[in-house]
C-alpha cells in the first residue's frame, strides 16, 4: 500500500491521550449537532457549532504537527463551509458522507494512539474526493456523494446503502424480506422463557431509553443465527437475550446514566453485570448454554474483552451473536450519555471495521448477509431514527456495497 507513515513513539503518552480525549469530545458534539439537522429549525446554529468543533480539532492537529490530519481537517472545514454558504446542498446523503469522514478521523486518531502510526493513505484519498465534490455541479455532486458512501463504507453492500436512504413510506424493498420465524412476545413455549421475558420487560420499565430494545436485539440475533444455519438452539439464545443485561438493574442510576469517563471503581462495577446474569441463569436447570452466552457477551474475538479475556473459539458462538446484535443496537440508538446515533450504513461499516478484533469474522459475514433484513427491521421500529436520502430516485445504484464507548477499540469508558 502506498502509505506515508509518521512514527509517533517519541510523543508523550499523556499528550496523545489528551489528544484522543479531545477528538472524542469534539466528535460527540459534531454528531449530536448533525443528528436530524435536516428537520431542525436551528440549522445555522448547529452548523456553527460543528464548524467550531472542526476548528478545535484542527488546532490540536497543528500542535502535534500532523500534516495529513491538518489537510484532512481543512477539507472538513470546506464541507461545513459549503453547507453554511449553500454551495453544497445539505441533503441527508451529504450529511452521511460528512459523518463518514468523521468516522475516518476517529479511526485514524485511535490508531495513532494504539499503534503509534499515522497512515495518511486513506486521509489523502478521501481529501481528494472532497475536492472533486467541491468543484462538481449539483448533479455530479450527488453522484459523487453516493459513490463515496459506497466506496468508503467498509464492506457494506450497495443495495444496503440504497435501501438505508430509501423512504419506507414511498417505496418497498426490491426483494421480499425472509422471515426467521421470530416469536418475540411473552407467549412463548415455556414458563421459564415467559418469566425471562417478563424480567426483560421490567428492566425496560426501569430504563425507559431501552423500551423495545430486547425485542429488537432478539430479532437481530435470530436473523443472524438463521444466516449461520441455526447453529444455536432457539430457546437458549432467546433466554440469553432476555437476561444478558439483567445485572444492570443492580447498578445505581448514577452509574447507568453517567456522562463522561467512568472511574476504575465504576468500570469494575459495570463490567460485573455479565456475572450477575450468569449467576441467575446458571441456577436454572437446562439453561447452561444461555448462561455461558450472557457471561461472555462482552468478550472480544482477540481477547481484549471481559470478564475473562477469552478469545477465538473459547467464546461461545451464541455469545458472539449476542455481542454483535447488542452492539449494532447501541450504535443505531441514542442513549442517556449520548443523544445521537449512527445510521445503519455507518453502524455496519463500524462493525466490519472491527472484524477479527472485537467480532468473529464468521458472525460479521452473517450480519452482512442479513443487512437488507436489518434495514426493514429497524425502519419499522418506533424508537429508531434513521436518515433517508431526499433524492434517492435520482441515484443510480448497481444491485450487486462522540465516540461510542460501547463500541470502540479504545475503551475510554465501558458501555452496557
Amino acid at each position: 500500500m502506498d502509505t506515508f507513515s509518521k512514527i509517533l513513539n517519541d510523543y508523550d503518552e499523556d499528550f496523545l491521550n489528551s489528544f484522543i480525549e479531545q477528538i472524542h469530545e469534539e466528535i460527540a458534539n459534531i454528531e449530536s449537532n448533525l443528528m436530524l439537522i435536516h428537520t431542525a429549525t436551528d440549522k445555522q446554529q448547529r452548523l456553527d457549532a460543528v464548524f467550531v468543533s472542526i476548528q478545535e480539532i484542527g488546532v490540536a492537529c497543528r500542535i502535534g504537527c500532523w500534516d495529513p490530519l491538518i489537510l484532512f481537517m481543512n477539507k472538513a472545514e470546506m464541507v461545513i463551509s459549503g453547507f453554511r454558504s449553500g454551495h453544497l446542498q445539505m441533503n441527508e446523503l451529504a450529511i452521511e458522507v460528512f459523518l463518514l469522514m468523521i468516522d475516518i478521523l476517529r479511526t485514524t486518531a485511535e490508531d495513532m494512539v494504539k499503534i503509534r502510526v499515522l497512515d495518511s493513505h486513506l486521509l489523502n484519498a478521501f481529501s481528494r474526493r472532497m475536492d472533486e465534490i467541491h468543484i462538481a455541479d449539483q448533479e455530479q455532486k450527488n453522484e459523487l456523494l453516493n459513490e463515496t458512501l459506497l466506496q468508503y463504507s467498509v464492506r457494506v453492500k450497495k443495495d444496503v446503502v440504497y435501501n438505508a436512504f430509501e423512504d419506507a413510506n414511498k417505496k418497498k424493498l426490491s426483494q421480499p424480506i425472509q422471515s426467521a420465524n421470530i416469536e418475540t412476545s411473552c407467549s412463548l413455549e415455556s414458563a421459564e422463557l415467559t418469566r425471562f421475558c417478563n424480567l426483560a420487560d421490567a428492566l425496560e420499565m426501569r430504563f425507559p431509553h431501552w423500551r423495545g430494545r430486547t425485542e429488537t436485539i432478539l430479532e437481530t440475533c435470530l436473523l443472524i443465527n438463521a444466516s449461520l444455519g441455526e447453529i444455536i438452539d432457539h430457546r437458549q439464545l432467546t433466554a440469553a437475550v432476555y437476561l444478558h443485561d439483567i445485572g444492570m438493574a443492580l447498578l445505581p442510576d448514577s452509574i447507568v446514566y453517567k456522562k463522561g469517563k467512568y472511574s476504575s471503581e465504576e468500570t469494575m462495577l459495570m463490567q460485573n453485570h455479565p456475572n450477575y446474569a450468569y449467576d441467575i441463569l446458571s441456577c436454572i436447570p437446562d439453561f447452561e448454554d444461555a448462561a455461558q452466552m450472557v457471561l461472555q457477551h462482552h468478550e472480544w474475538f482477540n481477547g481484549d474483552g471481559y470478564p475473562a479475556g477469552l478469545k477465538y473459539s473459547g467464546i461461545a458462538a451464541g455469545a458472539q451473536i449476542l455481542s454483535i446484535a447488542d452492539t449494532f443496537y447501541s450504535l443505531t440508538h441514542s442513549r442517556p450519555d449520548r443523544n445521537y446515533n449512527k445510521s445503519i450504513v455507518r453502524a455496519l461499516s463500524e462493525i466490519n471495521r472491527n472484524m477479527g478484533t472485537q467480532f468473529d469474522p464468521d458472525v460479521v459475514e452473517a450480519i452482512n448477509a442479513i443487512s437488507r433484513q436489518l434495514v426493514s427491521l429497524y425502519e419499522n421500529k418506533p424508537h429508531f431514527t434513521s436518515m433517508h436520502h431526499e433524492n434517492v430516485d435520482n441515484l443510480e445504484v448497481n444491485s450487486a456495497n462522540e465516540y461510542d464507548p460501547h463500541f470502540s477499540t479504545i475503551h475510554a469508558k465501558y458501555g452496557a
